[in-house]
């Protein structure tokens, strides 16, 4: 029996970046949500199966299949995808049974689509940030912190700057805070 409070989470998930996504998952979040999760190719599945979460082989492209996972109580509805085509029509199918429900969805292919209730994350514009966080002199913001809006951000002082053996009380500061140099 599970907490009337537990957040119900659809996940729509096909290939090996799912894969990673649901292990991830896993490993690191406790039981307070319950996920479901969708698939259709048994590789994409992790072997560790917790009790927290559902697992249903089908085709989610189909819409009387989707639409029977989809009720009233789900929180969220995440679709990582290795098919640009498939991943269009489950996200059609979502919006005609359910268009409040909150989608986070990830894209390959630079989708052009306007919803309200649609997150988009671009996998390139996530790797390029990445891979710019290990390039000398580049600010490095801190990740899944607060609001995810940079407020804490690290930036390494070069020898010789004017920074260099200040006191804190001795640079301005407008619209932000220095809290340590080391």
């Amino acid at each position: 029996c599970y907490n009337s409070f537990m957040k119900k989470i659809l996940i729509i998930a096909d290939g090996i970046l799912a894969k990673h996504f649901l292990e991830r998952v896993i490993n690191t979040h406790s039981s307070q949500s319950k996920y479901f999760v969708v698939y259709y190719d048994s590789k994409t599945i992790p072997e560790k199966r917790p009790e927290n979460f559902k697992f249903y082989n089908f085709d989610p492209t189909s819409f009387i299949k989707l639409s029977n996972v989809l009720n009233d109580d789900l929180y969220q509805v995440m679709i990582i995808m290795s098919n640009k085509i498939d991943t269009n029509a489950v996200y059609k199918n979502i919006r005609m049974t359910r268009k409040d429900l909150q989608v986070i969805l990830l894209d390959r292919w630079d989708l052009e689509i306007e919803d309200r209730n649609l997150f988009v994350l671009n996998a390139s514009e996530i790797l390029a940030s990445r891979f710019s966080d290990y390039l000398p002199d580049i600010p490095v913001f801190a990740q899944n912190v607060g609001l995810g809006s940079g407020e804490i951000m690290e930036i390494a002082v070069p020898v010789g700057s004017s920074y260099v053996y200040r006191h804190l009380a001795s640079i301005e500061q407008k619209n932000w805070r220095v809290s340590a140099i080391y």
